[in-house]
């Protein structure tokens, strides 16, 4: 049974101890009686309806919430995406090392993410330059042009 159909049923149970229609319902809540089936069977869409019923019943909600969910993937990060999150961890936790206390070109920040198995070869300088941007943008970093160069260090 969906959690929304249980907690529904809850509900459900609820009223009927307490002797209330769901005319009853709809006057404590100020949701339609359509809706208040809705959360009923299990198929009513915004929590909010859940919850205002709940309050009106008196059922307490880390009770009514007690169901087991299934955790399911929904969207799935694309490759590049996951890559992309995969990358700005990696260099951020490179910021916090006492290599970043100076200022460092994005080849030698590549090169040390190399030699230290961080990243393969297939990374580009200029993906690392992107998270880098963030991160100053964020904050995080400071960086300072050298000609067409930028030289990037912790803040």
């Amino acid at each position: 049974m969906s959690y929304k159909k249980l907690i529904g049923k809850k509900l459900r149970s609820k009223r009927d101890s307490l002797n209330l229609t769901k005319e009853n319902i709809v006057d404590l809540t100020g949701v339609s009686k359509s809706s208040i089936s809705k959360v009923e069977n299990g198929t009513a869409k915004d929590i909010d309806f859940y919850v205002k019923y709940a309050k009106a019943v008196d059922y307490a909600l880390s009770e009514l919430m007690d169901v087991s969910l299934n955790s399911v993937t929904i969207y799935k990060l694309k490759a590049d995406l996951k890559q992309k999150v995969n990358l700005t961890a990696k260099v951020r936790k490179l910021v916090v090392s006492k290599y970043f206390a100076d200022y460092r070109t994005v080849a030698e920040i590549k090169e040390k993410m190399q030699s230290d198995k961080l990243i393969d070869v297939s990374v580009t300088s200029g993906a690392i330059s992107n998270v880098l941007n963030n991160l100053r943008k964020e904050g995080i970093v400071i960086s300072i042009s050298n000609g067409r160069k930028n030289l990037y260090k912790r803040k």
